[in-house]
């Protein structure tokens, strides 16, 4: 079964959203914060925000990163073909992501997609990532890696040359045991991109 099915499926029970969900073919690398800022070829995605790139073109950025990813979902979509890159950062309802990501997808020529999806707490409403999980599936997208609820806070960042993911050292050094685990409730996360949304 695909990860795409895989997660669909648990997605239907209640409790799926109870405990982290890691679903991948090889474990992520890591790469520091100052390294990647040093490279000057990084695209933050904040969250309410996307970002999209063609690393074939000259000056267009190579990385694409969320740092303190918790309630958000940050998830990508990549063209192996064409080494093209586009990540959203979406909270809540995804369907503005969507859009955007509906609208690259067709300006691709004989696309060969895949995705990436990272974020979301224990406990959190499954609704935005049923609909990602939908849209993926309709536009036949394979999902090769899902790092989904638990209780830590994630920083990611993409490599539209090699096409893999990587865990961003903020700090430039490993993380300690416990160091990653998330304070902020759900609320408090609401309160803090409140501004993004009034717009």
């Amino acid at each position: 079964m695909s990860f795409n099915g895989i997660l669909a499926k648990s997605l239907e029970s209640p409790d799926c959203s109870k405990a982290a969900a890691v679903l991948t073919y090889r474990a992520r690398r890591h790469i520091s914060k100052g390294k990647l800022d040093s490279i000057e070829d990084v695209k933050y995605v904040n969250v309410g925000s996307s970002a999209y790139t063609d690393y074939r073109i000259p000056l267009e950025p190579r990385y694409m990163a969320a740092v303190g990813i918790t309630y958000s979902i940050f998830f990508s979509i990549f063209d192996i073909n064409s080494s093209k890159l586009m990540a959203f950062n979406a909270y809540g309802d995804p369907s503005k992501s969507l859009r955007e990501a509906s609208a690259l997808i067709k300006g691709i020529k004989r696309p060969n997609l895949e995705a990436r999806i990272f974020g979301m707490q224990n406990g959190q409403s499954t609704e935005g990532l049923k609909a990602i999980i939908s849209f993926l599936s309709k536009h036949s997208i394979s999902i090769s890696e899902a790092d989904i609820f638990g209780n830590e806070v994630r920083h990611i960042a993409l490599d539209a040359n090699l096409g893999m993911s990587f865990n961003v050292l903020t700090e430039d050094r490993n993380y300690r045991p416990g160091e990653l685990i998330s304070k902020m409730t759900e609320e408090q996360f609401q309160n803090s991109i409140r501004g993004l949304y009034q717009k």
